[in-house]
């Protein structure tokens, strides 16, 4: 079974668009869990409407939470414990409708594996932009794929859970606490495309604080040292400043 988890708060259209990229998936093995955080935009009416359409398939929660991380906290909580577990959240989707069977059928029908990582793409000038996957080794560093294009085992992924503590990093610190519970061999990478993703997140639009985040982080889980860690920072911070200048984002 692949679960996915979709955290979504007054973003109707874009639970929409989520909401076809899965329904239309020719991998039908799927349950889906939907958090949302007490909208007021009629998503609770269309969710009532999701479960009909997909009855047996779809766990849904609508009540207030104390942030994004929270509410995936929620939704790991709710999923089931087999299997493995994707979070595609409210505006993002699959790159494909075929996506969930490559995965089932390349990696996760053949061979035991606790973290599936993938390429993303998003959209920059009408040009589409992929990101491949990064070695964990360079977590250090960063995130080495981005969450939407990662699946976890189910088990592993549930009884770690997000640090509440950090509400722009926790993803990043999620990544690095998964890690350090399995080996190399429990990871495997995929040269396919996983999911769209849409740019513009909490952790863009505040991308210098995420990046002050990110180097406590280091220090705290790797115990880099303090100047190491922020001689990180001060690389990524003028790497996304550049990125912006050239306009690969907004």
């Amino acid at each position: 079974m692949i679960t996915i988890i979709t955290v979504t708060y007054n973003n109707l259209e874009g639970l929409k668009r989520t909401a076809s990229s899965i329904i239309s998936q020719s991998f039908q093995g799927f349950f889906w869990v939907i958090v949302d955080g007490l909208s007021s935009d009629g998503t609770a009416q269309y969710i009532d409407e999701l479960s009909v359409q997909c009855s047996g398939k779809i766990l849904a929660v609508s009540e207030k939470d104390s942030g994004l991380y929270d509410a995936m906290n929620k939704g790991l909580r709710l999923a089931p414990s087999d299997g493995h577990i994707i979070f595609l959240n409210s505006g993002d989707s699959f790159y494909s409708n075929d996506t969930l069977l490559y995965v089932y059928d390349s990696v996760i029908s053949k061979k035991s594996v606790k973290l599936i990582a993938g390429e993303s793409v998003r959209y920059s000038n009408n040009a589409e932009i992929k990101k491949k996957p990064k070695s964990i080794e360079k977590l250090n560093y960063g995130m080495f794929c981005e969450h939407q294009a990662a699946f976890f085992e189910a088990g592993l992924a549930k009884s770690t859970l997000y640090d509440t503590r950090y509400s722009l990093s926790a993803d990043y610190d999620f990544f690095i606490q998964v890690t350090k519970k399995i080996e190399k061999d429990d990871v495997s990478f995929i040269d396919f495309p996983v999911c769209y993703f849409e740019f513009g997140g909490v952790s863009y639009k505040k991308r210098s604080e995420a990046i002050l985040e990110d180097a406590l982080i280091r220090i705290r889980r790797y115990d880099m040292g303090f100047l190491k860690s922020f001689f990180v920072c001060f690389i990524q911070y003028w790497n996304h400043r550049v990125k912006k200048k050239l306009g690969v984002i907004r």
